[in-house]
């Protein structure tokens, strides 16, 4: 797990006036992902970097069906380590995956996981199912 400890720069908390969650930085397009639900009400948020600095983030593309956001930071950020997204990537059951984040709004923690299912079928839509614990 420690070859994740460097994406602990790319990972940023969310707040809002309703509660926190998790982030991402992407940096081929400059903004920070994380889920819909997190940012659900609101156009402005509070980020939080790894070091405690905080920084006014807008807001500027939900999808509610996939639980997806996309924020912007109103000050630039440059991260020599990101999260990288492979959109074709195959994932099979028992692969090893992690979780990183602020569960509670808490310091940044990592859990570790399986892939249970890689096709997990759901109300119509799949889903990739891990046994990776994943905190409020």
């Amino acid at each position: 797990m420690t070859e994740l400890k460097h994406l602990k720069k790319s990972i940023f908390k969310i707040h809002t006036l309703f509660g926190s969650g998790s982030g991402f930085y992407y940096a081929p397009l400059g903004i920070i992902i994380t889920n819909y639900h997190v940012v659900e009400g609101v156009k402005e948020v509070s980020i939080e970097d790894y070091q405690k600095n905080k920084s006014l983030g807008k807001v500027v593309l939900v999808n509610p069906e996939k639980d997806i956001a996309f924020l912007k930071r109103d000050i630039e950020y440059d991260a020599p380590e990101y999260v990288e997204i492979v959109p074709d990537a195959e994932v099979s059951q028992q692969d090893v995956v992690f979780a990183l984040g602020y569960p509670y709004g808490m310091d940044f923690t990592i859990t570790r996981g399986i892939i249970s299912n890689p096709r997990q079928l759901m109300n119509g839509k799949r889903y990739i199912q891990t046994d990776a614990a994943i905190n409020p």
